[in-house]
């Protein structure tokens, strides 16, 4: 009986650790969407708003904030022996990786219905209430199985008492400095040199997803790009293509189907960013088209490119 009472306030503990890291990495969410909300790019568009759109620079942000959060916990919560920190962040690393890969590899599609259903009435009636609703449901529709927050449960539940912690927050703090060097740097990097940190994935790992994911609407609108002549002025000879992120969709009706993506082309004298289309899409002239060079960034439209 004491054991099973000792394995329940075990697991207890383990749920409120848990919470509590969720909690504490909201105000580093916040943090980490703050420049794309100052410096607002209507060609990038903002990852919080529709994660789907960004899985990979939203992945990336999760994993920074979860850590964070649980940093921030454990240098603050007075306790002797505490959850293992190194072993709590490669669990978060893990489950945002296999969020990703869930992400990439299935979703269902009763909850592409359910979606369509939920933006159906979000059009109809707009309420800040159901503009929350929206956000939250797509952060759900793009990660159905919340792994990070699995995986953190199940590493402060094993790594509970495990780790003894400098005796005061000036030594914890100097400890965990390297800790959060790690975490934070590189998605600095990543934000500062890529159009969306989520682009720092590489190019061929990218064109796979868009490969396996999206399939023949990918394949059609790489095709169209391919024969746009006039881009190559801008970016020299094409030389590689990916799936960038955006507002990248596809839907199947019954009038027609449509599909539109971001994609990245590197050429030999700079990258373009083309929004693309393929099948009942209206009028592609008017699409955004960015142009990164050595000198200069350049924003057009598909018909300049692809005339």
């Amino acid at each position: 009986m004491e054991i099973n009472q000792s394995n329940s306030e075990v697991k207890s503990i383990a749920l409120k650790t848990t919470l509590l890291i969720i909690i504490y990495s909201l105000p580093f969410l916040v943090c980490l969407s703050l420049p794309i909300i100052i410096f607002r790019d209507k060609f990038v568009g903002f990852w919080l708003k529709a994660p789907g759109y960004y899985p990979f620079s939203f992945s990336m942000a999760l994993f920074v904030a979860l850590s964070c959060g649980a940093v921030t916990l454990w240098t603050l919560r007075e306790k002797q022996k505490d959850i293992n920190i190194f072993f709590v962040i490669l669990a978060i690393f893990c489950g945002c990786s296999l969020n990703l890969l869930l992400y990439i590899l299935y979703i269902p599609f009763p909850v592409n219905i359910l979606m369509i259903f939920v933006l159906f009435l979000i059009s109809v009636i707009q309420t800040p209430i159901l503009t929350t609703l929206a956000i939250i449901a797509g952060i759900f529709y793009s990660f159905l199985i919340p792994t990070p927050l699995i995986c953190i449960y199940f590493s402060c539940l094993y790594s509970q008492n495990f780790q003894n912690k400098p005796s005061s927050i000036r030594k914890r703090i100097r400890y965990i400095i390297p800790l959060l060097a790690i975490v934070i740097i590189p998605y600095i990097i990543a934000a500062t040199i890529k159009l969306t940190p989520g682009l720092i994935l590489p190019i061929g790992f990218r064109n796979i997803v868009g490969l396996n994911q999206l399939g023949f609407s990918y394949k059609n609108v790489i095709k169209k790009i391919e024969k746009c002549q006039q881009l190559e002025d801008y970016i020299g000879t094409k030389e590689a293509h990916a799936l960038a992120e955006g507002r990248n969709y596809q839907t199947f009706v019954f009038v027609g189907n449509s599909a539109g993506f971001v994609i990245e082309v590197v050429g030999e004298k700079g990258t373009a960013f083309v929004n693309a289309c393929s099948g009942e899409c209206g009028d592609i002239k008017t699409l955004p088209v960015r142009i990164y060079t050595k000198s200069r960034t350049i924003d057009l439209t598909y018909e300049r490119i692809c005339g």
